[in-house]
């Protein structure tokens, strides 16, 4: 896992956290739905504490659907991205999620994106939570 407590360009999620430090965060996650697939690979729905949960009073958590194939991550889509705008929200990229295709619970790692590291763990903690309830 790379250290994220280090960032060059302060943001809103890492200075205006009233919540502590990500590690201090439990990233709450609940797996909402699962859903068997035709090739044998599983689909879990996960809703996870994100930075707008953390920060707001009115926030709602991630929501991120994980698929896995014989303890191996197949695909990972976030379907709701309702932390900041522009920031916390590039969660949903393609570019950020596809980091977690063929990981496996020992070797899962998280490459955070910039100034969005509350963000980028609650996407790591969903995968987690996907690939736990896999075994």
């Amino acid at each position: 896992m790379v250290d994220t407590a280090a960032s060059e360009t302060p943001v809103e999620e890492e200075n205006g956290s009233q919540g502590g430090s990500e590690t201090d965060l439990a990233f709450n996650t609940e797996i909402t739905n699962t859903t068997e697939n035709a090739d044998g690979s599983v689909t879990y729905t996960v809703s996870v504490d994100g930075y707008a949960v953390y920060n707001h009073a009115d926030g709602k958590p991630n929501v991120i659907e994980v698929t896995i194939l014989d303890g191996t991550v197949q695909n990972v889509v976030v379907t709701e991205a309702n932390d900041t705008q522009y920031v916390g929200d590039r969660i949903a990229d393609e570019a950020f999620t596809s980091q977690f295709v063929g990981m496996t619970k020992d070797t899962l790692e998280l490459e955070p994106l910039s100034g969005a590291t509350i963000s980028s763990n609650s996407a790591y903690h969903a995968v987690l939570a996907a690939l736990e309830a896999a075994e």
